[in-house]
């Protein structure tokens, strides 16, 4: 029985060490970019290479359809060795994270910039235990993709009535208030870059304190919040719910919606009809997850309140496996979404690896399915 008890042990400790380690990786894919925290300078200057490369082609495609707002998703930190990103196993296209792309500006060459949500680990404290949080920020686009190894993009252009909504809404006619953070790219001697007028190169951090797109940020953080969710959220449902209730509910016309200033039952009734248009209508995404999983390597983000009926043990070890519906970026390209998003085009770029060593980007026009570069094998949904 003593043998028993002690092989019980090792087995669960092993586990939970096990997935402790996996949960670092993952969570370090949907973490806030760090640039300074690069510890190869001769890396720099290749990464930056590779993301302009990307960049180029996501604002040709850009001004070529004359966009406004468009969303934009792009992958996890992944893995320098094989590309395998963080979320391969959750979302068939890979990507981890995703923001409004808006042109800053009326001419069709101005540049574009992104306004998404950035998880803080633990970012809160409640006395010796860290939460994470989650902020509203404003990013250049090499910010924006910097982060990512591999660098793939997916870029959804939604009708463009609504891309004229939502960008007077979240541009706010010049009222939306951003307080900057003084971190720019660096060259590998660690001196900040300059573009050609001599100012600081890419001005990549700067925070929302105003403004349209803040209404339904919530700072409670949840890695696998629930897409309707009022008490957390991630980048994704943050994202869509902006996106339906501005679409459907918004009209600044309308006495009580000012933009800077919004009352109670105006705000409420915008969180209404933007969450019974997505209850009735949108298609999420089931994620799979062990409850062994869920509960050690996951539990500062999933909230009791979201976990499903108990499951059967065997030494301890919880057998079933969990389902939490979510928003991730592979529904927003699933064809049942389409009529509910009102996508007018949406376009996938993804980086290739040469047997030369040269990276490029290729156009994958509509195929989102990811191909592992190490595998050769397409995500594929895990069975439930």
């Amino acid at each position: 029985m003593k043998t028993l008890h002690t092989l019980k042990r090792t087995l669960i400790s092993t586990l939970i060490t096990c997935l402790l380690i996996a949960n670092t990786a993952f969570a370090a894919g949907l973490s806030e970019d760090n640039l300074s925290g690069q510890n190869q300078p001769q890396l720099q200057d290749e990464n930056i290479g590779r993301t302009m490369d990307l960049i180029e082609k996501v604002e040709h495609y850009l001004r070529a359809n004359d966009t406004y707002v468009g969303i934009i998703s792009r992958r996890g930190a992944g893995d320098p060795e094989t590309g395998v990103s963080d979320t391969d196993g959750f979302d068939l296209t890979g990507m981890a994270h995703s923001g409004f792309v808006i042109r800053n500006g009326f001419a069709k060459d101005s540049e574009y910039i992104t306004f998404n949500l950035v998880r803080l680990k633990g970012g809160r404290k409640d006395g010796n235990k860290k939460y994470d949080i989650s902020e509203l920020r404003v990013w250049s686009l090499p910010h924006f993709f910097v982060g990512s190894f591999e660098k793939d993009a997916i870029v959804f252009l939604p009708e463009k009535k609504v891309q004229l909504k939502l960008w007077n809404l979240l541009r706010a006619n010049g009222a939306l208030k951003i307080e900057e953070h003084k971190r720019y790219l660096k060259d590998k001697n660690g001196v900040p870059k300059k573009d050609t007028a001599a100012s600081p190169a890419f001005l990549v951090d700067q925070v929302i304190t105003n403004g349209a797109f803040p209404l339904l940020h919530n700072p409670e953080y949840n890695l696998l919040s629930d897409y309707t969710e009022p008490s957390s959220q991630n980048c994704n449902e943050h994202l869509l719910l902006t996106y339906i209730g501005f679409r459907d509910h918004w009209n600044p016309l309308t006495p009580g919606y000012q933009i800077d200033n919004v009352s109670p039952q105006i705000l409420g009734e915008f969180k209404t009809t933007a969450t019974t248009a997505l209850e009735r209508d949108y298609v999420p995404r089931q994620m799979v997850l062990s409850r062994t999983k869920s509960t050690f390597a996951f539990v500062q983000n999933i909230r009791f309140g979201e976990r499903y009926a108990k499951s059967p043990t065997f030494f301890g070890l919880k057998l079933n496996k969990e389902k939490f519906d979510v928003v991730s970026v592979d529904s927003f390209c699933d064809p049942e979404n389409r009529p509910l998003l009102g996508w007018i085009d949406f376009k996938v770029f993804r980086e290739q690896h040469s047997d030369t060593g040269e990276w490029y980007i290729e156009d994958w026009k509509k195929n989102y399915v990811k191909v592992n570069r190490y595998t050769g094998l397409p995500n594929k949904i895990k069975e439930m």
